[in-house]
C-alpha cells in the first residue's frame, strides 16, 4: 500500500468545544502536515449546531507515517 488514511473520529464538550477547535486547527492540522508523508487533513463536524459528533481524517503516503516519531527541533 502506497497510501493511508488515518482518521480521528471524537465527541467534545460544548464548553471546550471553541478552544479545542482553535487548538486543533491553528495548531494540530498544521503541525501534522509540516511533517514530512502527510498529504492533507480535513475536518468536519456533524450536520447539527447541538451535536458534539466530529471526524478529521488525515491522508499519508507512506502509511508508517503515522507510527513515527516527529525530529526534534532545535
Amino acid at each position: 500500500m502506497n497510501g493511508a488514511i488515518w482518521t480521528l473520529m471524537y465527541d467534545i464538550d460544548e464548553t471546550n468545544r471553541d478552544d479545542y477547535l482553535d487548538w486543533f486547527h491553528n495548531v494540530h492540522i498544521p503541525e501534522k502536515l509540516s511533517r514530512e508523508g502527510y498529504e492533507w487533513a480535513g475536518h468536519y463536524q456533524a450536520l447539527t449546531p447541538a451535536s458534539t459528533r466530529g471526524t478529521s481524517p488525515f491522508s499519508a503516503a507512506p502509511a508508517r507515517v503515522f507510527f513515527s516519531t516527529p525530529a526534534r527541533r532545535s
